[in-house]
């Protein structure tokens, strides 16, 4: 099959009306406004022959069945809506599904959704579009894969809409807008779309992460020395990111964290970020940083010109911090660096796993780590609880790069490497584990928000 699954009257509308002079904000508000034009048209084929245009009703059983209906006055050119809703039934479960008979295995496909969303506390738990891969050679346990991004437009009307890559064995796809848990809800779907979409383009990124277990060190400025020697040697090997331990002015110096602190930019910046300007590389380290009274656990990144990117202060600070006046940080948060969003950990919070979860909500793409001495498997639970990449620098324990399955793919520890493990990382390829499919699609999707209230009480 070599063309589109369906008549893309959206994107007839959205290129229509972008000059090619625009800024990314311009082309988005009028991609808005062409999805405003579009809306109550389904984009799926709707055949007239065909009992409700070939859209089947599905329900788990019938205490679970939602109500459903047809709506032609919320729709256009004859194509009417699609009508969810909860019934008033608590445990609510089913809706339309569209079998699409014959689709290109490992192709990409966009899939968009345009609905006025009502009665829904939680509309990613509640209101579920997704995509289920079929074929002869898939097993049929594999898991559908969700739109877990989407926006409000004005008022009850939510856009939802996302990019997938069907597997490599796939011969077709159904379509299913369900409703769930919602009692209340009813969901009207004016727009759906699913076609072909340009391939991702690959964001390859040669990550480096540096061990180093104190030895040639003893002062501060000793310890920025032995750190840089390590960074040259990463920034040779075409590194763009090169990663470095927590508190490195504090490694084998005797000093306590108060003693070796610097507010930023201090001297341990300045060494640093004139290796990120002479290597064209990231460059992330661990620090103690003074502000005003305060002395901060932080994580910092410099650009590849050597200006401050981002900083980051450990939010899980240890009780032995605590009793040294380390103070700990408010929020976790995330930065955009030039191949993709990242996450940082430092030492202590990889213990939690909300630490990882939160940054991961926030779209990050990969987690980077500066530690002292926490144990590799939390490091691999953290990568396949969220289906992520990590790279995590530590000195008195092994220095590793592990991929979103749990498995460790660069390592740097005593005869283990020469100091600096090295690994290149697509942060545009997604993940599938055997029999599931995206698990962070999945884990994004499946969270449990509503149970999950005892995390935020005292």
């Amino acid at each position: 099959m070599k063309k589109t699954i369906v008549v893309t009257a959206f994107m007839l509308l959205a290129t229509s009306v972008c000059p090619a002079q625009t800024t990314p904000q311009e082309r988005m508000e009028m991609a808005r406004r062409a999805r405003s034009l579009a809306a109550g048209v389904n984009l799926i084929s709707w055949d007239s022959s065909k009992p409700e245009g070939g859209w089947q009703r599905w329900w788990a059983r019938t205490e679970q069945m939602p109500g459903f209906a047809v709506d032609r006055t919320k729709g256009a050119r004859g194509v009417p809506a699609l009508v969810l809703g909860g019934a008033g039934r608590r445990h609510v479960f089913g809706g339309w599904r569209y079998t699409i008979p014959a689709i290109e295995p490992n192709r990409y496909y966009v899939f968009r959704v345009t609905g006025e969303i009502k009665g829904v506390g939680d509309i990613r738990r509640s209101i579920l579009c997704r995509v289920r891969w079929t074929g002869r050679d898939l097993p049929e346990s594999l898991a559908a894969e969700y739109i877990n991004q989407f926006e409000r437009i004005e008022g009850q009307r939510v856009a939802f809409e996302q990019k997938f890559r069907a597997p490599v064995n796939a011969e077709g796809a159904v379509i299913e807008l369900f409703v769930q848990w919602a009692p209340q809800a009813e969901a009207t779907f004016s727009e759906v779309a699913f076609e072909v979409g340009a391939p991702i383009v690959p964001r390859v990124v040669n990550i480096a992460t540096v061990h180093w277990d104190g030895q040639g060190g003893g002062t501060p400025d000793e310890n920025i020395a032995a750190l840089a020697a390590l960074v040259d040697k990463a920034g040779a090997a075409g590194a763009d990111v090169v990663l470095l331990p927590e508190a490195v002015t504090v490694i084998g110096t005797g000093l306590d964290a108060h003693e070796a602190a610097e507010t930023l930019p201090g001297d341990t910046f300045a060494a640093f970020g004139e290796q990120a300007r002479n290597h064209r590389c990231y460059v992330i380290y661990g620090v103690n940083e003074r502000d005003g009274e305060a002395v901060y656990s932080s994580a910092i990144i410099i650009n590849r010109d050597g200006t401050l990117a981002g900083r980051y202060r450990k939010v899980q600070v240890t009780p032995q911090e605590v009793a040294a006046g380390v103070v700990a940080g408010d929020f976790f948060r995330t930065f955009d660096l030039d191949f993709g969003r990242v996450g940082l950990l430092v030492g202590h919070d990889t213990a939690f796993a909300e630490s990882a979860r939160v940054q991961i909500l926030d779209g990050a793409e990969m987690l980077f780590v500066v530690m002292q001495r926490e144990p590799r498997q939390q490091l691999e639970a953290r990568a396949m609880d969220n289906g992520v990449w990590i790279a995590a620098s530590g000195v008195h324990t092994p220095s590793v790069i592990i991929s979103p399955d749990g498995d460790v793919q660069g390592i740097a520890f005593g005869q283990i490497g020469d100091g600096v493990a090295l690994r290149k990382v697509n942060l545009a390829e997604r993940y599938r584990r055997p029999y599931v499919g995206d698990w962070q699609n999945q884990v994004i999707q499946q969270r449990r928000t509503d149970a999950y209230l005892k995390l935020v009480q005292e």
